[in-house]
């Protein structure tokens, strides 16, 4: 899935998709790369389910009702799956995790498992849940941040960009995570690239002292960066020099056509 600039008119910002929903381009057919290989944008599953769950929230209820009598935990709903990059159970998972927040914290867990699919699922759990209710994340707020400096995986990455913008920092904080997301902007991955910017954007509001610093980066970043990020580049930009909130928003129409190309 590769990031890309929004296209077509803006008719205000829908509310019901988090920020990866706005992510999935619609060049390609609806791909993104990892490194070199391709595969089928998953991820505009999630933004199609999560409008859907608004309209059903019973399924909420079922799910943990079936995951209960089944006696399965999150962890053994996340290790089910074809591959790692197989989205598997965890949209149900935060789902779940949005009935009951009181497994929030078995959820975060898993982003330290040894198995890799469970992280990855995990982190697209998170990040649903934590769109919703950014609460959960803040008593992991430490952790989260050390694990930023150990992230491998590039979905991984990307998503703990999210939660790192979705956190209350320190100055201290902000600049310590802003150390760790100029060094992802040299990632292989253009969405990992284009996050850390988004991201660095947003820490300016925690940390006003960042701004200078980091509107300098983003000029030269949309001169020489991908195309995803002269894009995105040009986007935060404008809103910084303006004032503007940095939040990346996606029109209704728009994000209903993301979510409509895994059908």
């Amino acid at each position: 899935m590769r990031p890309s600039g929004a296209r077509g008119k803006r008719s205000g910002a829908f509310p019901g998709l988090p920020p990866w929903a706005i992510l999935i381009s619609p060049l390609r057919g609806g791909r993104f790369e990892q490194g070199s290989q391709s595969f089928p944008a998953i991820r505009a599953r999630f933004a199609q389910d999560l409008f859907q769950m608004r309209a059903k929230p019973q399924r909420r209820r079922k799910l943990v009702a079936e995951a209960m009598a089944k006696s399965k935990s999150i962890r053994d709903l996340l290790a089910e799956g074809r591959c790692a990059f197989a989205s598997g159970r965890a949209f149900d998972v935060a789902m779940m995790v949005l009935e009951q927040p009181r497994l929030a914290n078995r959820l975060i867990e898993c982003l330290w498992d040894e198995s890799e699919a469970v992280v990855l699922r995990a982190a697209d759990a998170l990040d649903t849940v934590s769109y919703e209710m950014p609460r959960v994340l803040a008593a992991w707020k430490e952790p989260l941040l050390g694990l930023m400096t150990e992230a491998k995986p590039i979905k991984l990455r990307w998503h703990l960009a999210f939660f790192v913008s979705r956190l209350r920092l320190t100055p201290a904080e902000c600049r310590r995570a802003a150390t760790v997301l100029r060094t992802w902007l040299d990632d292989r991955s253009s969405i990992v690239k284009t996050s850390a910017m988004q991201t660095l954007a947003d820490l300016t509001r925690q940390d006003p002292s960042l701004l200078a610093e980091v509107l300098d980066l983003l000029r030269v970043l949309t001169r020489s960066g991908t195309p995803a990020m002269r894009a995105r580049g040009r986007v935060l930009v404008k809103q910084l020099e303006t004032g503007q909130p940095t939040t990346w928003k996606r029109s209704k129409p728009q994000a209903l056509s993301a979510a409509r190309m895994m059908r």
